[in-house]
């Protein structure tokens, strides 16, 4: 089983994660609804379904982003 995780066990972001890493830990807890890539929202069955043409699911994540009101998004640049 590949190892989903993007946080380490003392909360810290793993680097050289990617999109694709992040979308693949959501799809694996159940989540549902909006998900932030460079503030950009996305429907996130959409997401990890079909890529949107603006999305490159390759590269690497730079930091968390909150997203708006609690919603889960991540930087790449």
């Amino acid at each position: 089983m590949a190892d989903l995780r993007v946080w380490d066990n003392a909360g810290n972001m793993i680097s050289n994660k990617t999109v694709q890493d992040w979308i693949d830990f959501y799809t694996a807890h159940g989540y549902s609804g909006n998900f932030f890539i460079n503030k950009k929202c996305y429907d996130f069955f959409t997401l990890s379904v079909r890529t949107p043409y603006d999305v490159d699911k390759s590269k690497v994540v730079t930091k968390i982003d909150n997203g708006y009101y609690g919603t889960p998004g991540i930087i790449t640049e």
